[in-house]
């Protein structure tokens, strides 16, 4: 399993947008920690879970997650 904390600035003024991606965080049973960021925790690896934000967002959002590595260092990832 791979905990991500995804934060993101959504620029579509359409709540209808998003649905799908709340509907994921929803699934994978994400904790909310700001307006504007979740705590996610998934199987899917790092391209896989990527591919899934950016099919859920729309092309001008920011959409970065922050992740600890086996080094136990903090990394911050664009997605968007």
């Amino acid at each position: 399993m791979y905990t991500r904390v995804l934060t993101y600035d959504l620029k579509s003024k359409s709540s209808e947008d998003y649905k799908k991606l709340y509907e994921f965080f929803d699934e994978i049973k994400s904790e909310k920690i700001t307006e504007s960021s979740y705590k996610t925790t998934t199987s899917l690896n790092w391209q896989a879970f990527k591919d899934k934000i950016i099919s859920l967002t729309c092309h001008n959002d920011n959409v970065q997650a922050c992740v600890v590595n086996e080094e136990n260092e903090l990394k911050v990832w664009k997605i968007r």
